[in-house]
């Protein structure tokens, strides 16, 4: 439950591109953001002049890491935050000629060997239920989104890797955010009991042949053809982010609370008692809205998910000359038809209202 202090009034994750704001429908299904655009947010606020470069991964890009880190060695932040354990550094510090994901990908098993280590509060039984527990559900979540065996956007890779380099590289104190799983993760999984596959294939079947379920099979064909690192570099703007948060939140509500609301508290509060003017946090690419509302809730900022450059046109994808036409035809229409008897028309109502109002001679100048 998202606490009164850090709570946001405007709606998060939405996914509809624009809406309302441009004439023709295609306009918006065709459309992708930039990726250097969407994954960089700048927060700043005026009371102690600190300004937050937030960027979001999802550890699969080379160019966006190559991207990360000449931003770092730029503007030399006082503050580097990433989300990574301590331990998988040290390790990661070793491999300095691997220049790419691809071949920091080599080392996964190496790198998150140790990264999180189970610590025992209850009977053995306990911990071998969770798990069991866990493990089916992450099976349907897997089945359900089919990212694909390569795509583990939860660990580490090499954009965290380069940020790391150049926070040294530029003295900026490196601080560090605990992976996705980390040990405060692990224990509200632990104590969340609600998470279960009976409630996954109802929620399946009330939303079977809606727009979710198309979507769905279309971002699977995406990220089957294209590849997780093209996926991500040329599909996967925040729009479409959002769309899989809240797509998360039909079929998988507590995931969404314990991985996406409950940890962008977690994150934000870091963020927001760190110390120094400049600071840069990266972070998974789905915290990124989240973050960014908490901050614009406590500095009394809009967040760019409701900002738009231009006004929105309530009048959305009407066709307005095609409403003109009609309007014009029916006039044309009931004159041609009265011409016959040789008189005026009795209305000039248009035949497609849904209710008519002849019998209401006050209010029908407004359908001429």
């Amino acid at each position: 439950m998202v606490r009164s202090d850090n709570g946001s009034v405007f709606p998060r994750n939405v996914f509809v591109r624009a809406a309302n704001l441009h004439a023709s429908l295609y306009d918006r299904v065709g459309d992708r953001e930039n990726c250097f655009d969407t994954t960089l947010v700048h927060l700043t606020e005026r009371f102690n002049g600190k300004e937050v470069y937030l960027i979001g991964t999802m550890n699969q890009s080379t160019m966006l890491a190559q991207r990360t880190k000449k931003l770092i060695e730029e503007i030399k932040p006082d503050q580097v935050l990433v989300q990574a354990q301590p331990v998988w550094w040290e390790k990661a510090k070793l491999l300095q000629f691997v220049d790419s994901q691809e071949e920091l990908n080599r080392y996964e098993s190496y790198l998150n060997k140790d990264g999180h280590k189970w610590i025992e509060y209850y009977w053995n039984t306990r911990k071998y239920i969770f798990l069991a527990r866990w493990a089916l559900y992450w099976q349907t979540f897997s089945w359900h989104f089919r990212f694909g065996f390569d795509f583990k956007f939860w660990l580490p890779g090499i954009e965290v890797k380069y940020a790391c380099e150049a926070a040294e590289k530029s003295g900026a104190q490196l601080r560090f955010l605990g992976t996705e799983l980390n040990s405060v993760t692990t224990d509200r999984l632990v104590h969340e009991t609600r998470m279960n596959v009976p409630q996954y294939f109802w929620r399946r079947l009330q939303y079977t042949q809606t727009p979710y379920s198309e979507e769905n099979a279309s971002n699977r064909q995406k990220i089957a053809q294209a590849g997780p690192k093209a996926f991500t570099e040329k599909c996967l703007d925040q729009h479409l982010i959002n769309w899989y948060v809240a797509s998360t939140e039909i079929f998988f509500p507590k995931v969404k609370e314990i991985f996406v609301d409950r940890r962008d508290e977690d994150i934000f509060k870091e963020i927001d008692q760190s110390e120094g003017q400049k600071i840069v946090v990266l972070v998974n690419q789905w915290h990124l809205e989240g973050i960014e509302h908490h901050w614009c809730n406590r500095y009394g900022q809009l967040p760019r998910s409701v900002a738009f450059e231009e006004p929105i046109n309530p009048i959305g994808d009407m066709n307005l000359r095609e409403g003109l036409f009609q309007r014009l035809y029916n006039y044309v229409g009931r004159e041609i038809a009265s011409s016959y008897t040789r008189g005026a028309p009795s209305t000039y109502a248009d035949w497609i209202i849904g209710y008519h109002r002849e019998s209401n001679w006050q209010y029908e100048h407004r359908d001429m």
